[in-house]
């Protein structure tokens, strides 16, 4: 029983010890600009996409290697491989339109899917600013399809396409999304360092 008292005693001399000065309430971290969040969310995908990429490439040329390492017999000339276009999948470090129409259904689907994941764990407020919560992943990939079928709209990134998709499935007034469309395809066509100006 003493040592309870005792501890009682001294617990509540700590608590009498508390600075009023330390806020007890932390203020929740206020979000940038829309646009600059999903670029950087965007960019990070984009690095670890390369990096996928490069191993993948590294294994392939690894099995080529190896198996004429054990082959001693001439081959036969392989069919001339057609070069893939060479224009820019990236705006400014984004994966844009032209990535986009490249892909196979499939990866479409997962890019989506690896999107909306993505938006869901980060926790980000207004989160259905960012993606069409009402459409579904296959409704998802036919818009952003419909959207790349207009050439200037290649280089826009596909964060932000997915963003401009999302506000006209929440009916936002036609006039909002035509501005959206041009202010992002006027940043597509910036360099990055010139951005902000």
């Amino acid at each position: 029983m003493f040592r309870y008292a005792v501890l009682v005693l001294t617990a509540g001399s700590l608590f009498g010890q508390i600075d009023p000065s330390i806020p007890l309430r932390v203020q929740q971290p206020t979000s940038p600009n829309l646009i600059q969040q999903i670029m950087e969310v965007q960019r990070i995908r984009n690095l670890q996409m390369q990096e996928r990429i490069q191993a993948e490439e590294l294994r392939r040329r690894q099995i080529q290697n190896d198996a004429r390492a054990t082959q001693s017999a001439p081959q036969a000339k392989p069919a001339e491989v057609k070069p893939p276009d060479t224009a820019p999948t990236e705006t400014n470090g984004l994966y844009n339109g032209r990535f986009w129409k490249q892909l196979a259904a499939g990866e479409k689907i997962m890019f989506v899917v690896g999107f909306t994941n993505g938006i869901g764990i980060t926790n980000v407020p207004n989160a259905e600013a960012y993606v069409p919560a009402k459409l579904t992943n296959n409704e998802i990939v036919g818009g952003l399809d419909r959207f790349y079928l207009e050439p200037e709209n290649l280089l826009i990134p596909l964060s932000l396409s997915v963003v401009i998709l999302s506000q006209k499935a929440s009916g936002a007034e036609p006039a909002l999304i035509d501005s959206l469309i041009a202010e992002v395809r006027r940043w597509s066509v910036r360099p990055l360092n010139q951005q902000g100006r």
